[in-house]
């Protein structure tokens, strides 16, 4: 399939996956909004066109978008991506999120890394701006079984912002951005464990735990 001879459905599908970064056919199939029958097709034919690259090593496969696949869709994303197993496992995991959180926050959807410097903010790992109609949230994903006090810290931790996109000399915090948190565990234990922590720390009123059903059995 070349780059100029992409059906729209095919565009859709790398568009997507250059966003996500790593994304299941499920995942591709609720945000294109195809018929799963469709979209593993669609998928076979960009991978045969090399648009498109699977990693098999886990069932449900992880997609992902090639350079000749960015190049087709005149993407400006960064080319080189880390494409670790528990990277790949984690941006699936906050992809699952997002759909879940969607039902509860309307049109939430995460923001990329590089969107919050001009906040003054960066990310540490697991940590996801999401934007939604009213307003911002961080969402702290625990996919890998975190210790509760990561929670306050996150909330509290100042910011090492980067200058070419925040110049001034304010120091920020998430909460000075966002006006929800939201803790989200692939493991029903570790919510119980937060959600004590949490009730411990008087930070009822300020932060929300969820559940998420892992996508892999055994990994967190």
């Amino acid at each position: 399939m070349k780059a100029n001879h992409l059906r729209p459905v095919a565009r859709e599908v790398l568009t997507t996956l250059d966003r996500l970064q790593f994304a299941t056919m499920d995942q591709l199939v609720y945000w294109v909004q195809i018929k799963q029958p469709a979209m593993s097709k669609t998928l076979r034919q960009l991978c045969d066109g090399g648009q498109v690259s699977v990693d098999r090593a886990l069932r449900p496969h992880i997609y992902s978008l090639t350079n000749v696949g960015r190049r087709a869709i005149a993407s400006k994303a960064p080319k080189k991506i880390v494409r670790s197993a528990a990277v790949m496992r984690h941006i699936c995991h906050r992809n699952q999120s997002e759909m879940m959180l969607r039902q509860r926050y309307e049109r939430m959807t995460f923001q990329s890394r590089t969107a919050w410097f001009k906040y003054g903010l960066n990310p540490a790992h697991g940590e996801h701006g999401a934007k939604d109609v009213d307003g911002y949230t961080l969402v702290l994903l625990d996919d890998y079984l975190m210790d509760s006090s990561r929670i306050a810290h996150s909330w509290t931790r100042p910011h090492a912002a980067n200058d070419r996109y925040w110049s001034h000399p304010q120091i920020r915090h998430w909460r000075d951005v966002v006006n929800r948190f939201v803790v989200v565990s692939t493991d029903e234990g570790q919510c119980e464990r937060h959600q004590g922590y949490i009730e411990k720390k008087g930070l009822d009123d300020s932060v929300r735990v969820l559940h998420v059903e892992p996508l892999w059995e055994n990994i967190c």
